[in-house]
């Protein structure tokens, strides 16, 4: 599990899995990826019905681990470029 405070980097909690299946929660909105087929991190699929049960044993994970424990703030007026899918990292990123 890794867990930043507020002060410094974005609040963020997340898990990542032997199978490589990665959860990340910030303090308003969660990620979730399958790493073997998206190692980039393009298609978010934490709103995806059809990986409830994955993110649910992963929340279960982040909880066993310490974390996860919070409520997920309302969205603030601010708008995420990052939705269900956004850009890769520029084409320099290898």
């Amino acid at each position: 599990m890794v867990q930043f405070g507020r002060l410094g980097p974005a609040s963020l909690e997340g898990v990542r899995t032997a199978d490589n299946w990665q959860y990340a929660r910030y303090f308003d909105w969660e990620q979730l990826y399958d790493m073997n087929t998206d190692p980039v991190q393009v298609r978010n699929l934490a709103l995806d019905p059809r990986h409830r049960v994955r993110k649910q044993e992963l929340i279960g994970e982040l909880q066993r681990l310490g974390g996860g424990r919070r409520l997920l703030e309302p969205p603030g007026p601010y708008r995420r470029k990052s939705g269900p899918t956004h850009m890769p990292h520029g084409k320099d990123f290898k």
